[in-house]
């Protein structure tokens, strides 16, 4: 009776065998690629890769203290970043970000930097550089403007031809300083449409109503 059950038992146990045998190469390949990901997501930076970061990061010193080019500064402290991801190239570009009132992309800039993992021998330099971006980190946190959205019947705000999701509406919306367009549509067409200047610091609200005519 025995050997009879394991003669029934036996198509099931080769076919079981024949799929591990497939299986296995796959679940290999996902292990090592789990294991290989972290290296692979920051590869350590060549020579070519250092010195490049490092004639950019002077390039933008440059541009942005000497010949007061913004724009071409964040470019060159951008590649530089991308290139070697330092405290201190973080820091200088999200400072410059600042000066050119992108107080949004600054913050963000500075928040990477200071939670970039320290490297063995870190210089002063870095680390000051990160303790500088936490601190610029935690000023713009207060310093970026808000604008409260309410509506008062049905209708999609759009903020600077931006839709804003209807679920978005109880969360105030951080803005960079400048003047922004807060439209009304209702199936398609403008029902009211205002300008809001923000500084920093500030928080204003807006409340758009869905049965005003365009003016």
């Amino acid at each position: 009776a025995c050997a009879a059950g394991y003669l029934l038992m036996l198509p099931c146990l080769r076919y079981q065998e024949s799929v591990v045998r497939r299986l296995a190469p796959f679940a290999i390949v996902m292990a090592l690629s789990t294991v290989a990901a972290p290296a692979l997501a920051q590869p350590e930076p060549t020579t070519v890769d250092v010195e490049s970061a490092r004639a950019s990061f002077l390039q933008g010193l440059d541009l942005r203290d000497k010949q007061h080019d913004l724009p071409g500064a964040a470019a060159k402290f951008k590649a530089a970043y991308a290139l070697v991801p330092t405290p201190r190239n973080g820091y200088e570009l999200g400072r410059t970000l600042r000066q050119m009132g992108d107080l949004l992309a600054a913050r963000t800039v500075f928040v990477a930097a200071m939670q970039l993992p320290p490297r063995p021998n870190e210089s002063a330099e870095a680390k000051r550089a990160r303790t500088e971006s936490e601190a610029q980190a935690t000023d713009l946190e207060l310093r970026i403007p808000q604008l409260v959205l309410h509506l008062n019947g049905t209708g999609q705000i759009f903020v600077d031809s931006e839709a804003i999701r209807h679920e978005a509406l109880a969360a105030p919306r951080r803005l960079n300083p400048g003047s922004h367009v807060v439209q009304l549509q209702v199936e398609g067409d403008v029902k009211g449409e205002s300008t809001v200047v923000l500084r920093e610091g500030d928080r204003k609200e807006i409340t758009m109503n869905a049965a005003a005519n365009t003016s």
